[in-house]
Formats: C-alpha cells, structure tokens, sequence
C-alpha cells in the first residue's frame, strides 16, 4: 500500500516555491493562509484546479491523513465520511523503526505537543508523554467527580505520626488507637 496518492510534478503542492508544511496548519494558523492552500487546490479565478484534486482528495477521505487534501481541511474531510460512511483506513508505517528525537524538533516528550506528535504518526506513544496524559487525564476525572487535589495530599495522625490520605486516616484511628472494648465477663 502506497503511503501517498500517486501525483507527479505538474500537481500544485508539488510546484517549486511552494512550502509542504502549507498543507499542514496548525489550529493557530492565519486562516486567511488556510483558505489561499485550500484554492491552490480547488481553482478559481484564472487559475485551474490542480490536475490531482480528485484524487488527492478521495485520498484525504478514505485514509486517516492531517492537513489539506484536495482541498479539504480535517473538518470538511469527516464530514464526508460521515455522509458517506466510510471508516478511514489507518496510514501503514514501520514500527521497527525507533522514535528519534531531533534537535529541530519543537515538542518535548512529557507534553501534549509530545502527545500529539506521536498520535499524529501513529507511533506507539513513549513513557514520558504517556505518564503525561495519563496524568492530565486523572486530573480531568478527578475535577468532573469533585474532588480537589488537596483532598488526596498526605495528613499525619497526631497520635502515631504515620502519614495517609485523609479518607483513610478515620479508618487508622479507629482501629489502632481507640480503646478496645472490654469483654464482658
């Protein structure tokens, strides 16, 4: 399986001057930027839609691919596949392959930016980014049910100086330091 749409040269995102990371915005991008790639693809005015349109974009639908394709964004393309019901087909990498980090790489592991790095490439997510959204995760339970983050830090009883979580203290004190109950004789 091919990992791209077969295009040559002649196809717009393919034309000298024109930057591939165009195709790829990020959510804080200018979207004046957005809609100028996305008629790159599409045509108008005195320039032509780019001979690979169709194809590209039929690509972008059917595979589970970021970016603009064929002048789709993310949004239009999972619209289509709900309209179409079409389950898109996840893109084939090689995981024998380790996850480098480079030095132009602008996301630090332990990050959503790591996160989402790695999702993005679907590649197994490392230990760092997975305690980190492991972490986030817990934290977003934790808030939806109540609890605070000072409700599970660490309190000493006053009798024995042990160290535990408030919930379990009561417990602690009522069985090691409360008076047994005689027996009655």
């Amino acid at each position: 399986m091919s990992a791209y749409p077969p295009i040559d040269d002649t196809a717009h995102c393919r034309l000298p001057g024109v930057d591939p990371e165009r195709f790829h915005p990020r959510k804080s991008e200018n979207q004046h930027q957005v809609r100028t790639t996305k008629a790159m693809c599409n045509g108008g005015g005195k320039v032509p839609a780019c001979p690979f349109r169709d194809k590209c974009r039929e690509y972008g639908i059917t595979h589970n691919v970021s970016g603009i394709w064929g002048g789709f964004g993310e949004d239009e393309r999972k619209a289509e596949r709900k309209a179409r019901r079409i389950v898109p087909d996840p893109l084939l990498f090689s995981t024998s392959l380790p996850i480098t980090r480079t030095t132009t790489d602008e996301y630090t592991h332990g990050t959503w930016g790591g996160v989402r790095r790695h999702e993005r490439a679907h590649q197994p997510v490392c230990d760092a980014c997975r305690a980190f959204r492991n972490a986030h995760r817990k934290a977003k339970r934790d808030a939806a049910r109540g609890v605070r983050e000072d409700d599970w830090a660490l309190q000493e009883c006053d009798r024995c100086g042990k160290r535990m979580r408030p919930t379990s203290l009561a417990r602690h004190r009522r069985n090691m330091h409360s008076a047994p109950a005689e027996k009655a004789s």
